[in-house]
């Protein structure tokens, strides 16, 4: 075979798999998020595939239980108590509101 067309059915091949290469499950980033002044701690789950508001997950720590949160989809999470929209970028933050007082802390990675 001509050295040529294996060259460009090698380029072909890659360039049809490419698409498949994007999707390669890329695994979540598992943090602990702390809040200050306010007294909670989160679990989080940040998926790193593309549109990581519909795969993430958040828990509310307390008493030594974790309590999966409610999801709003803009990388906001619920409960009873609070919410908090986190910021999944390099280094995960978030901001939580009690939804009692309206009282709010950031949030960083412990």
């Amino acid at each position: 075979m001509n050295k040529s067309i294996v060259s460009f059915a090698t380029i072909i091949l890659t360039l049809a798999a490419a698409p498949a290469y994007a999707q390669w499950p890329v695994p979540p980033k598992e943090v602990r998020l702390a809040c200050a002044p306010l007294p909670y701690v989160f679990d989080c789950s940040i998926s790193r595939m593309p549109n990581p508001q519909f795969t993430s997950r958040c828990f509310y720590v307390a008493d030594d239980q974790s309590t999966l949160m409610k999801s709003d989809h803009r990388m906001g999470f619920y409960n009873d108590i609070v919410k908090i929209q986190v910021d999944a970028g390099m280094h995960i933050t978030a901001e939580v509101t009690e939804r009692n007082t309206g009282v709010q802390a950031n949030c960083t990675e412990e």
